[in-house]
């Protein structure tokens, strides 16, 4: 398979670009990542941009929704609410803040972000 070059590619990558030190972050922000996932997110967004003519990363926060449909995998939210539940004590971390991103929002700005190259004539 051969990906067609003029074609819109949305990466999804994270905040994690980002060293943590210095919000509010815009794409404008200077990229510093302090952990191998963000690293490698970053990496992949620079192919990415050095290969394809209409890229978007959308460097999204920590998301949330349902359980996944296939895979019944949860997010954050029901492992919060299970083991509150089970009054099973939790440890968490103390010295980060993360926005949050509920799954269905990004889909829908994944869409409209897909429809406006498309309306400025970029395949899909």
């Amino acid at each position: 398979l051969i990906p067609n070059k003029d074609a819109l590619i949305i990466y999804i990558s994270t905040d994690l670009v980002y060293a943590g030190d210095k919000p509010p972050y815009s794409e404008e922000s200077e990229c510093n990542p302090i952990c191998v996932y963000g690293c490698t997110k970053l990496a992949a967004e620079k192919v990415l941009q050095s290969r394809w003519k209409h890229q978007v990363s959308l460097r999204s926060a920590l998301e949330y929704g349902p359980p996944c449909r296939t895979s019944g995998r949860t997010c954050f939210v029901q492992f919060f609410e299970s083991a509150l539940a089970n009054g099973t004590p939790l440890s968490c971390f103390d010295d980060e803040f993360r926005s949050l991103l509920f799954v269905g929002d990004m889909a829908e700005y994944m869409y409209a972000m897909a429809q406006r190259f498309i309306d400025m004539g970029v395949p899909p």
